[in-house]
């Protein structure tokens, strides 16, 4: 049980994926994949957003891939959350959530594009989101 306690409180290294101004989105390594087929996999990402004065939105990035149909991947942000110890917050914000669809409507910003090109790859993504 004490093995359980230590490795559960492990602080996670991030990696920065993007940066816009002063704002930069890091990514966790508490990632998962699921696979429901050679072909198909869905991918759980958390990340979060912050600027300097503190605030900060957790999120999660959900990918869909799937080799045989590229045109059906999807790309969702969740389970944000906005935090601003300045303000006070520390929230879920269910109005911020979205999704992209491989078939249809506007396509998702660049950083999440080359995310899920490097999760996915790019034979599984969307052929309208590979022009990167």
């Amino acid at each position: 049980m004490l093995v359980c306690i230590c490795s559960c409180q492990q602080h996670f290294e991030e990696q920065k994926v993007a940066q816009l101004g002063s704002r930069e989105v890091w990514l966790g390594n508490n990632k998962t994949q699921t696979k429901f087929s050679s072909s198909r996999s869905f991918w759980q990402l958390p990340l979060r957003i912050s600027n300097p004065g503190g605030e900060q939105i957790s999120l999660e990035v959900q990918l869909e891939c799937d080799a045989a149909h590229p045109s059906s991947g999807v790309i969702s942000l969740i389970n944000l959350r906005r935090q601003d110890p300045l303000l006070g917050l520390d929230r879920r914000d269910s109005s911020l959530e979205r999704s992209w669809s491989g078939v249809e409507g506007p396509l998702p910003p660049l950083w999440l594009r080359q995310l899920s090109q490097g999760h996915c790859g790019a034979a599984k993504m969307p052929p309208r989101w590979r022009s990167i």
